[in-house]
């Protein structure tokens, strides 16, 4: 038996399936954006440079304080667009598609600076980081992109019913 590709089982769904696949896809994304910068204020705070963490500099402060920003808008707006698809709110495909478009931009750019974090070492096989990253790229793909998700946000009805 030959399995069907993926693009064939897509067009076949219904719109609100679509949507849910999107969400699953925003949530992971989140997820990601969370779990870089935990990795990256892990590393922060037990590696030493000039006698003290580099989680005390001025730089990977402002990093760290960055991802946090991000992840948080992601998860917020991931659990909003939660609530809307669940509560069939007229802008439910807006928030869907804003989660996955702030989710997907959160993962990637905390992902990279988690590797910046961890001194471009993150970026070689003797460290986590890259896998992140690559992971992250990889559900931005599936989900067909940023750039479709925000033309998809620019698509949608605002109106909420």
């Amino acid at each position: 038996l030959e399995a069907a590709p993926l693009g064939a089982a897509l067009a076949r769904a219904a719109p609100a399936q679509l949507l849910r696949l999107r969400l699953i896809d925003g949530a992971a994304l989140a997820g990601l954006a969370r779990a870089a910068l935990e990795m990256a204020v892990r590393y922060a705070g037990m590696r030493e440079q000039f006698g003290r963490p580099i989680g005390a500099f001025q730089a990977v402060k402002h990093h760290c304080a960055n991802m946090a920003l991000a992840a948080r808008c992601a998860g917020d707006q991931v659990c909003f667009a939660a609530l809307a698809l669940d509560d069939a709110r007229g802008d439910a495909a807006l928030q869907v598609e804003s989660a996955l478009y702030v989710a997907g931009s959160a993962a990637i750019d905390n992902c990279g600076k988690n590797i910046q974090v961890h001194g471009g070492i993150g970026f070689s096989d003797e460290a986590d980081p890259h896998r992140l990253l690559k992971r992250a790229r990889v559900l931005v793909e599936i989900a067909g992109g940023l750039e479709a998700a925000l033309g998809r946000v620019a698509d949608c009805p605002a109106s909420v019913e």
